[in-house]
């Protein structure tokens, strides 16, 4: 019946097919279905209803559908949902909603379908969720909310989804997140949050979140990290603060997150990086504070990052980098200074007890105009160094001695006129050498 444009289906249509094990009814024009239409279909696990014009659901209309699956009723243009209209249905795994009208979830709004695992509510228009419309899901394994109009979440709004891994509310329009918001989701894996308008986070507002991995608060507008801020999540690996205008960070911030392995902060409006910024982050493979307005790094900002891998510090505002900035990166294999306004750099700043394991060192879009030498000493490991786009007018000789696994120099844009002799002596690894629109 795919692509046929059904209006209406007829009670008793079905009769006789109770061996009938999936029903493809999408896209077509039915605007209704009356209760009762799919009775006798026991065998049925498989329904899709997706792409028609429905306006609503009724009570028991999937009455009798004992062995259902998975139902789809995507692309509609449903409004209200019924309180028994998904009773009986003690098989379905798969529900998807998405895409209809929908404005508010009642009370028991899935009532009788414990088995349910995979809920998508995306992109409808709900502002309002009832304390207990997911009641009876323990099964639940995945909640999508996301692109619809929800401006807050009330206490325990979710207790009852004991099993819950991930849980999608990003395009929303949440401004805060209360105590206990999510609590009773102990096994939650993923929580997305991006793109709403949260500016304050209530101390617990994570509580009950021992296992949560990743945590999504891209674009929203934070401007400060409070102490205890994610208090609770102790498996946290992944923390993405993109887009905020977060501009300072208290000393207790991420107290807490001992497993935490990434921290993106690129995108708000830190101007200092501060000692006590990112205590306690031992774990700590990846920090991402590109494209702030940081203009100075204290000494010291990064010790106890002694796990750090990748260091962005990219499209900032800095001037120079003073010796012992990198104190304790001793295992950093990248490091991301482009496109700041860096003048001078100490020949001690990338000193060799720091930076044994550095394989990518990039400082293009700068105003650097020379480099000291002894600058790269050793930096034996180093494959990638990028200078481009400086004011790069001389180079001294040896500046790049001991750089015997360089591939990739890059000094191309800057505005040299001679190389010394033997400038690239020692350099046995080298495959590539950009030397273009040099002066």
């Amino acid at each position: 019946m795919y692509w046929s444009y059904l209006t209406s289906l007829p009670l008793g249509v079905f009769n006789g097919l109770s061996s009938l094990q999936t029903l493809e009814l999408s896209n077509n024009r039915l605007s209704s279905l009356s209760e009762g239409v799919f009775s006798g279909l026991s065998a049925l696990q498989f329904l899709q209803l997706h792409h028609n014009a429905l306006l609503n659901l009724p009570s028991n209309v999937f009455d009798g559908l004992s062995s259902l699956q998975q139902l789809y009723v995507h692309n509609n243009v449903l409004s209200t949902l019924g309180p028994n209209t998904f009773k009986g249905l003690a098989s379905l795994q798969n529900l998807d909603l998405s895409y209809n009208q929908l404005s508010t979830l009642p009370p028991d709004s899935f009532n009788g379908s414990s088995s349910l695992q995979t809920l998508s509510l995306f992109s409808n228009k709900i502002t309002n969720i009832s304390s207990d419309a997911f009641r009876g899901l323990p099964g639940l394994k995945y909640l999508g909310l996301f692109d619809n109009q929800l401006s807050s979440l009330s206490e325990g709004v979710f207790s009852g989804l004991s099993g819950l891994q991930i849980l999608s509310l990003y395009n929303n329009r949440v401004t805060s997140l209360p105590s206990n918001a999510f609590s009773g989701l102990s096994v939650l894996q993923e929580l997305d949050l991006n793109n709403n308008q949260i500016s304050d986070i209530s101390l617990s507002a994570f509580n009950g979140l021992s296992g949560l991995k990743t945590l999504n608060l891209n674009s929203n507008q934070l401007s400060s990290l409070p102490s205890n801020a994610f208090f609770g999540l102790s498996a946290l690996q992944q923390l993405q603060l993109d887009g905020n205008r977060i501009s300072s960070i208290s000393m207790d911030a991420f107290d807490g997150l001992s497993a935490l392995e990434e921290l993106h902060m690129s995108f708000n409006q830190l101007q200092t990086v501060l000692s006590s910024n990112f205590n306690g982050l031992s774990a700590l493979k990846l920090l991402d504070i590109q494209n702030n307005q940081i203009s100075s790094i204290s000494s010291g900002a990064f010790n106890g990052l002694t796990a750090l891998t990748s260091l962005s510090l990219n499209g900032n505002k800095l001037t120079s980098i003073p010796a012992g900035v990198f104190d304790g990166l001793q295992y950093l294999e990248s490091l991301i200074l482009s496109s700041n306004q860096l003048e001078c750099i100490s020949s001690n700043a990338f000193a060799s007890l720091l930076f044994l394991n550095l394989e990518e060192l990039y400082l293009s879009y700068n105003q650097l105009t020379s480099l000291p030498l002894g600058v790269f000493n050793g930096l034996s490991k180093l494959v990638t160094l990028t200078l481009s786009n400086n004011h790069v007018k001389e180079l001294p000789a040896g500046v790049f001695n001991g750089l015997s696994s360089l591939k990739f120099l890059n000094l191309g844009h800057n505005e040299l006129e001679s190389l010394p002799l033997n400038l690239f002596d020692g350099l046995t690894s080298l495959e590539q050498v950009t030397l273009e629109w040099n002066q």
